[in-house]
């Protein structure tokens, strides 16, 4: 079976992030990284990136050692369109990290959307930013002037 350079590429980094790597889903912050004692693997995981179009941050050298004294490499991905498009390109074996590669893209998927339009005002139904339960700014005070409108001519 001849695989073409995509599919290897494919192949070899989700095999590198299912044995050496994690995938992290925080509030604030989400991101693939494979961490490695070795350095020349590394360079192949940034090699794997660059031809399937995930940027990374190339191969980092952390400050601490391990207990045997051996310098740890680390290849992040952690942009919104390198981890959406690593969704849609690996395969991931690991249950658990799939369904975190899922719950990743799928959040990142969304804030892309909403950051492109805007969020929509359930009010006066144009597109605004800075919306607070659903309503924007203009609509919220044209609100609170007719609630204070109505209290002051009632009282």
């Amino acid at each position: 079976m001849d695989l073409s350079k995509y599919e290897e590429a494919a192949a070899y980094l989700a095999s590198m992030i299912d044995g050496e790597g994690g995938v992290y889903f925080y509030p604030r912050k989400c991101f693939i990284r494979v961490t490695m004692t070795v350095e020349e693997p590394m360079f192949a995981v940034v090699e794997c990136c660059d031809t399937l179009g995930i940027t990374t941050n190339g191969v980092k050298r952390l400050k601490r050692v391990t207990e045997t004294g051996r310098t740890i490499f680390v290849v992040e991905i952690a942009q919104q369109d390198a981890l959406i498009r690593a969704s849609e390109v690996l395969d991931l074996r690991h249950p658990a990290k799939r369904t975190e590669l899922e719950r990743i893209a799928t959040h990142k998927r969304k804030r892309s959307i909403e950051r492109r339009i805007g969020k929509i005002c359930t009010t006066c139904g144009e597109r605004k930013r800075p919306l607070r339960r659903g309503v924007c700014n203009r609509c919220r005070l044209r609100v609170l002037r007719q609630e204070a409108a109505t209290q002051g001519s009632d009282g």
